[in-house]
């Protein structure tokens, strides 16, 4: 359990941060345990979608030590990044935030602090061993020293808590980052993953009923190049958290540092494994616009726009849908399907995959997300039918699966002129099986 330590409010004159005016506060702990921190912050300027505006850039650090970095991509609106600090010991504590220029956006000058409040997991709190195992990620820099404070920067952490009955759990930790710069192409991401965030496994471990780390064989990994699963072999900072570095264009890691910024990011929420990974989106929507935004400004928008097109639209053209599927049969493929959308008073099925297996999401049984390019300005209410449809892989026609079941409609929405998904959505238990035989079944009928 997060306990309230204290908060530092600024709200009705934000405190402002520029290279030469710093801000410390200090707060008491009563025994040990993960601290964590909210920086509510804005940026005046600051746009994610505007070159030169992304970021601000600020170093914290703790009883006179650097701990950490962040960067500040929400701009000039209030917005709170959830940080951890670290195992600290009980006693009075230090924290100075500094305005970094060099490392900021060019044009962007200033910050504004308008809260910093304290949290506190308890050593004795058994949930501290999901907090305590978080990985400390250090920033990319391929191209430049600090390329995160413009592209494929950090959103969010969410984990995967698998439990054994000899009382051992396999947590396993994932990152979602605004974009990713190589790897899949932008109108692939719409149509495989349903968005165009870049969500990775970062890191696995596996620990004994008292929480503490079994060290052996395979018990400790992280994605490495090539979405290798990597032994950990590397260091720990700030307590006991591992030490990993961004180092691929595509999202993937190395447990040697080779970078000078680092951020520890709070572990949002334990993610089941039967829900979709974008239900943590969902949770905090402002991923979505950060995503669209970075994807504005880097990609090329097809203009006009052609919904039956494979080149990629502009995302608030698109209909996001999150659903499941499960193979029929033993196979040595997972099988695939399309998503189809019909709009009213329109003879067309527009396509998740543009009808190319190619862009099909080919990856294991479970849940899985897509989009469907539509027609600009469409909403929900337009909608009249979707349905599934069997994807023949091979090329020769001939199938490789008896079948494919698919669990209905999980979500299906737009996002609105905020860049969020709005309010109005469509769900569905219609569960059905697509096959040879009968490759096309309704999930949701108006």
């Amino acid at each position: 359990m997060e306990n309230f330590i204290i908060s530092f409010p600024f709200s009705d004159s934000p405190f402002q941060l520029y290279e030469k005016r710093q801000l410390s506060l200090t707060f008491s702990l009563n025994e040990r345990g993960e601290t964590l921190i909210d920086l509510v912050s804005s940026v005046p300027g600051g746009d994610w979608g505007a070159t030169d505006k992304e970021s601000a850039f600020v170093t914290l650090y703790l009883n006179g030590e650097y701990n950490q970095d962040f960067i500040l991509f929400y701009g000039d609106e209030v917005f709170a990044y959830e940080r951890m600090l670290g195992s600290l010991p009980p006693g009075k504590h230090e924290l100075t935030f500094v305005f970094k220029t060099d490392q900021s956006s060019p044009l962007i000058t200033s910050a504004e602090v308008h809260k910093v409040e304290i949290r506190q997991v308890k050593e004795s709190d058994p949930d501290i061993v999901f907090y305590k195992n978080a990985p400390l990620l250090y920033g990319r820099n391929l191209d430049t020293h600090f390329e995160n404070v413009r592209t494929d920067t950090p959103l969010a952490s969410f984990y995967y808590c698998d439990e054994h009955e000899d009382g051992t759990m396999i947590l396993e930790y994932h990152t979602i980052f605004s974009h990713e710069d190589g790897g899949t192409e932008a109108p692939a991401l719409m149509s495989r993953w349903g968005r165009t965030t870049d969500i990775e496994w970062t890191y696995r471990v596996k620990v004994d009923q008292y929480g503490k780390r079994i060290i052996e064989g395979d018990c400790e990994v992280f994605q490495g190049k090539d979405h290798m699963r990597t032994q950990f072999r590397g260091k720990r900072g700030l307590g006991s958290h591992p030490i990993l570095q961004s180092s691929t264009i595509n999202g993937n890691f190395s447990d040697r540092v080779t970078s000078n910024y680092r951020y520890l990011l709070r572990p949002d929420t334990c993610l089941p494994r039967e829900v979709n990974r974008e239900a943590v989106m969902d949770k905090n929507p402002w991923t979505y616009a950060v995503s669209i935004k970075e994807v504005r400004r880097q990609e090329k928008i097809e203009s006009p726009h052609n919904p039956q097109t494979e080149k990629l639209g502009d995302p608030c053209q698109y209909f996001y849908l999150q659903t499941s599927k499960f193979t029929v049969g033993e196979t040595y493929q997972p099988g695939k399907v399309d998503i189809k959308v019909k709009l009213i008073k329109d003879p067309i099925w527009y396509s998740s995959t543009f009808n190319n297996a190619a862009m099909a999401y080919g990856g294991e049984d479970g849940p899985f997300s897509t989009t469907v390019k539509l027609p600009a300005n469409k909403r929900v209410e337009d909608i009249e039918e979707i349905r599934a449809s069997l994807i023949t892989e091979n090329e020769t026609g001939i199938e490789t699966v008896k079948g494919v079941i698919v669990e209905g409609v999980r979500k299906a929405f737009f996002v609105g002129k905020d860049l969020m998904p709005e309010t109005s959505f469509i769900n569905s238990n219609q569960k059905v099986e697509v096959s040879p035989a009968n490759r096309n079944k309704t999930l949701w009928k108006k």
